[in-house]
């Protein structure tokens, strides 16, 4: 279990900054750290995973696979308000706010969290949506919580089916 905790902040630390004045990794650390606080499922996808399983490369973005069921979708909302997340690649007001209804609404939410990408996805092509994604993770204790990554094979079949 200390060798996968190891494997997950060699992970995070591996996040490549949008804005390299900031920390990257604090940002999605304090994120994935609010939502295991407001008890909303979600599993470490895509790039950071392969760091995880000991890829060689850098994640250019963390991608969330997130729980959207109605039960979750206002936790997610205002977790991501509170970390000061908002929308990649628009202009937003100040008093900018995400809302339930929007994040059920589309399968890929692009975020900026502090310095770092985020990707909120419900589906990881190859392995399903959340529930199939979940079956198929494995759970990372760290300091005092626990993360759930995508397995091995979960990633290796998603690699796969991207491939032409």
């Amino acid at each position: 279990m200390a060798d996968a905790a190891l494997r997950l902040q060699a992970a995070f630390a591996s996040i490549h900054s949008i804005d390299p004045s900031v920390a990257s990794v604090i940002a999605p650390v304090q994120l994935s750290s609010a939502l295991t606080e407001a008890g909303v499922p979600f599993v470490f996808v895509g790039q950071l995973a392969g760091v995880f399983h000991g890829q060689i490369l850098r994640a250019e973005s963390v991608d969330l696979a997130v729980d959207l069921d109605p039960r979750f979708a206002r936790s997610v909302s205002q977790v991501l308000t509170a970390v000061g997340a908002v929308p990649r690649g628009v202009a937003v007001r100040p008093e900018f706010a995400f809302d339930a209804a929007l994040i059920r609404a589309v399968p890929c939410v692009a975020l900026r969290v502090g310095g770092a990408a985020v990707n909120l996805v419900t589906s990881v092509r190859g392995v399903g949506e959340f529930a199939q994604i979940r079956e198929q993770s494995e759970v990372v204790a760290l300091e005092s919580l626990s993360y759930r990554v995508l397995s091995r094979s979960g990633y290796e079949t998603a690699i796969r089916t991207r491939l032409p």
